[in-house]
């Protein structure tokens, strides 16, 4: 009986354990989706600012190109 008790608060002390560790592990991944995210929308204003950059350097280079 006592070494079964022992046990069972063994198991139970791990069980503690790794669900704080899910829990830390859940936050990681809750946290690492928000910066993917954020990267993201990053990642399309730039290319975005990109196209519209392109789209303005053509126009000026038309009017140079007109301008000659």
């Amino acid at each position: 009986l006592k070494g079964g008790k022992k046990i069972i608060q063994n198991l139970e002390q791990k069980v503690r354990e790794l669900e704080k560790e899910l829990e830390n592990e859940q936050r990681k991944h809750t946290e690492a989706s928000q910066n993917y995210r954020k990267t993201e929308r990053l990642l399309k204003e730039i290319q975005f600012q990109m196209d519209v950059d392109r789209k303005n350097h053509e126009r000026m280079q038309d009017l140079v190109d007109k301008l000659q």
